[in-house]
């Protein structure tokens, strides 16, 4: 008998034998914390919101109405952000 838990984005099951799987489940939404997320993206605008964004906080809930699609991003600083494409919110 195995059980399934949800790990940021990753299914892990753990299996009576003590064998612990993961396997990659790209695009479930969730909500995420700030310690985790210190810069939100918005892939579909490609904007990124920062602790001092006035959006950043509606961005960290997760993408209700969207189904399963999740189209945010994290970053640990903006310059991840910039450098991968995106523009600060204003």
């Amino acid at each position: 008998m195995a059980t399934h838990t949800m790990v940021r984005r990753y299914i892990v099951t753990f299996t009576v034998a003590g064998v612990i799987l993961a396997f990659p489940c790209a695009g479930i939404a969730r909500d995420y914390i700030p310690a985790e997320c210190p810069v939100v993206v918005n892939t579909e605008s490609g904007i990124y919101h920062t602790r001092r964004s006035a959006n950043y906080r509606m961005m960290l809930l997760e993408n209700k109405g969207k189904g399963m699609k999740d189209n945010r991003k994290c970053f640990k600083t903006e310059l991840e952000a910039k450098t991968a494409g995106y523009r600060k919110a204003k």
